[in-house]
């Protein structure tokens, strides 16, 4: 019986057996009927990213040196700032509502009518901050308060070097690499993962939080996957598209 939604919970860090801090994740998806219990006993079975199960996956680069290090070398060719092959991830946020949202609504159709949600943990430390639906698109903005402020939020101030160095520069490529280096650093990446604002971005989808995180994540690490049913939480949420007026030229 799928999951009937009940009361919203929000990732956790835990040091419970790890000498590491363990970050709570989830992550919603959508498969066809058919699919379901396979997908579902791959997952307990042996984690996940383990093998492919047919979702398109990002991939996660680690960079040469720590991120405010680099910022203090700009310019820098954005080819310079990966060093090794990219490594395979998955997407997933902090927040549960976000996932069920992805699974019950984004994701869902009636090809892939069965929607599951995943709770996992992983090292906060091993991951990145998946900048595409706002970072990238407010650095290449004009620079106003309110969106200042709203990034704050949700980023925490240690995005300001950043942010303030992608303003501060007409070279498009430039702005890019710079919130590249942002969503590795750190206290970026915590206070992200800390975030109660809920907002819309470029995709139009409501979330808190979204991260790029290494895969496999083996099945030890796996704390539930099943499915759900119902409608998302409907709250109203941030309009940041509203704040973002894009910049003339490069």
């Amino acid at each position: 019986m799928p999951e009937v939604l009940g009361r919203a919970r929000r990732g956790r860090l835990s040091t419970r057996g790890s000498a590491v801090d363990l970050a709570t994740f989830y992550r919603g998806i959508a498969v066809s009927p058919d699919r379901l219990e396979p997908v579902l006993s791959a997952i307990k079975d042996r984690g996940l990213g383990v093998e492919k199960l047919g979702f398109w996956a990002p991939d996660l680069y680690r960079l040469p040196e720590p991120p405010r290090a680099l910022l203090q070398q700009m310019p820098i060719p954005r080819g310079h700032l990966q060093i090794e092959a990219p490594i395979p991830a998955v997407y997933a946020t902090a927040d549960r509502d976000t996932a069920l949202y992805y699974a019950l609504k984004h994701n869902r159709n009636a090809k892939s009518a069965a929607s599951i949600l995943i709770s996992f943990q992983a090292p906060l430390d091993d991951v990145m901050v998946d900048g595409r639906d706002l970072l990238y698109t407010a650095a290449s903005a004009v620079p106003r308060p309110d969106l200042r402020a709203l990034l704050v939020k949700v980023f925490g101030e240690a995005l300001l070097p950043y942010l303030d160095a992608a303003w501060a520069t007409s070279d498009g490529l430039q702005r890019i690499t710079i919130i590249d280096l942002a969503v590795h650093d750190p206290k970026v990446i915590r206070s992200h993962y800390a975030n109660r604002v809920l907002f819309r971005a470029r995709n139009g989808i409501p979330f808190r939080s979204a991260f790029v995180v290494p895969t496999p994540i083996p099945k030890s690490r796996i704390l539930f996957a099943r499915e759900v049913d119902g409608e998302p939480a409907s709250e109203e949420a941030v309009d940041a598209l509203e704040m973002i007026e894009m910049r003339v030229g490069r």
